[in-house]
């Protein structure tokens, strides 16, 4: 970086090192879902098979010759591919100031873009983007539903628990299923409250950890892109399968900081991120509880 408002290679490395550690730090959705980071960053489209499966087996004698055939039925489906861009500017005077002090320029710009860039996959994940017709784990053709009898604000602790057990087994009866590593998603606001709500007068643990207790779950998370997300702009919950068979998140091109453009009174540095948000093959193993 000089007076004449350039940054250097070794100036824009250290910024994009910050950029990448203020993103990651807010970001929900990576850290529950895997990553395929396999796809050529020129790549228009992505097609991928959507699965349901049916069948079961059964008993059989010395006999018997029947069988009992298990299928999966699969729909082509395609997925285009995106990018997500957001700049930030620095004047001439900034960049000026910073160079006589033989310093980087503040990187709380480039911070905040981050973060609004993480909060901008995390809501493409989880509620998708209808302008594009890309779907997020909340709205996906196939997913089950399941609305709640009670808010969970007017809830006892054991109706919490209940709900949750209830709707973890539309999932868990599925054939092949019973094991598999489930994650629960909150909103904020209803994550607190159990995390706050002591079980009952006998039990000083919380609700979460009576929870966490039983081993429903390998993880219990919380965002806002949830909020608001549910049936008729409800809050919703959300139950899935976090096997990378069952959904992963489609990655061409990580966040990355674009060539700077110059200008006469300033610099403009721009991030971008090439994605197709969430890509869901197996739906029925992902459940939404809505109301809550």
């Amino acid at each position: 970086m000089n007076k004449t408002g350039t940054f250097s290679r070794e100036h824009l490395m250290q910024l994009e090192k910050s950029a990448l550690q203020a993103a990651e730090g807010a970001r929900v959705a990576r850290k529950l879902f895997a990553i395929d980071d396999s796809i050529n960053p020129g790549v228009e489209v992505v097609g991928y098979d959507m699965m349901t499966q049916r069948g079961s087996a059964k008993m059989m004698t010395n006999e018997d010759t029947s069988l009992l055939l298990v299928d999966t039925d699969k729909i082509r489906q395609f997925r285009m591919m995106h990018s997500i861009v957001v700049g930030v500017q620095y004047t001439l005077q900034e960049m000026r100031a910073a160079a006589m002090n033989r310093q980087l320029v503040e990187t709380d710009k480039i911070d905040a873009a981050c973060r609004a860039m993480a909060e901008f996959e995390d809501k493409l994940v989880f509620r998708g983007d209808a302008t594009y017709d890309i779907e997020g784990a909340l709205n996906a053709e196939g997913i089950l539903t399941m609305p709640t009898t009670k808010k969970m604000s007017d809830a006892q602790p054991d109706e919490i628990l209940a709900l949750f057990r209830q709707a973890r087994m539309q999932l868990t009866k599925q054939t092949g299923f019973a094991k598999a590593p489930f994650t629960l998603v909150l909103p904020q606001a209803q994550y607190e409250m159990i995390a706050a709500l002591r079980f009952n007068n006998d039990d000083p643990r919380t609700v979460l950890q009576v929870m966490a207790s039983y081993q429903w779950f390998n993880r219990i998370e919380f965002t806002d892109a949830l909020a608001g997300g549910g049936e008729a702009g409800t809050d919703a919950g959300l139950i899935f399968n976090a096997s990378p068979e069952v959904a992963k998140i489609l990655l061409a091109v990580d966040l990355q900081l674009l060539p700077q453009e110059n200008y006469a009174t300033y610099t403009t540095l721009s991030l971008e991120e090439r994605t197709g948000g969430l890509l869901i093959k197996i739906p029925n193993q992902f459940i939404r509880i809505d109301y809550i």
